[in-house]
């Protein structure tokens, strides 16, 4: 009696231990998916933007656009490229833009996807708000000069000669390359843009891992 005893205890102690180590991976793998998620998905707020319903004159159609930076550039952008990317003040700006969408953005830098576990946020900086005519390509190839000149402005300096300099280093075959290489997945322009429509909307602007982000605010 007393062995059958010790053998339900033991195997109700195993049971449990079994269990216990069962929670643990559970509980592990959930806090890494969970982990894992919220930093392939995280955004941060860069700008607020306020775009007009479409207007018309004598020029053809445009937007006012109104452009409030919250964040102009990341950390590691005022660190690395210091020298290069001046930051304007955080206030609101007003364009007149002619198109019948509004792209703003600019250049990007993206980690590996072990660097972004680690948290190496996506190197941005916010540097041209421009107007194109998606709806009707034919009024996109015949601008007018009028049109021309108020379709596209740089902010914060534009597209300066560091980041073209690091985007071609990365394509050539160097050791500089390969050390860039090994450290970045991808550099590149994301400029998203947004239909002008007949009321006027406020969005805001968002760096995500993989570029800018449009999200209309309620």
């Amino acid at each position: 009696m007393k062995t059958l005893n010790k053998i339900i205890l033991s195997l109700i102690l195993l049971s449990l231990f079994l269990f216990a180590c069962l929670l643990i991976s559970a509980t592990s793998f959930v806090g890494i998916w969970l982990r894992t998620y919220q930093v392939f998905t995280d955004k941060t707020l860069v700008a607020e933007v306020s775009i007009s319903e479409l207007r018309q004159d004598e020029n053809g159609e445009f937007a006012i656009v109104k452009y409030k930076p919250i964040k102009n550039q990341s950390a590691l952008a005022r660190i690395f490229f210091k020298d290069e990317t001046r930051v304007e003040e955080a206030s609101e700006q007003e364009f007149k833009v002619y198109g019948d969408s509004i792209h703003i953005g600019g250049p990007i830098i993206k980690f590996k996807d072990n660097l972004i576990l680690l948290d190496f946020k996506t190197i941005y900086k916010v540097a041209k708000i421009f107007g194109r005519y998606n709806i009707d390509n034919e009024k996109e190839i015949n601008k007018n000069e009028i049109q021309m000149q108020f379709s596209n402005y740089d902010l914060n300096g534009g597209i300066d000669a560091t980041w073209k300099d690091l985007s071609e280093n990365l394509s050539k075959d160097s050791f500089k390359s390969k050390i860039y290489n090994f450290f970045i997945d991808t550099t590149q322009l994301s400029v998203p843009g947004q239909f002008v429509l007949n009321t006027p909307q406020t969005y805001n602007l968002y760096i995500t891992n993989t570029g800018f982000l449009w999200d209309q605010k309620n």
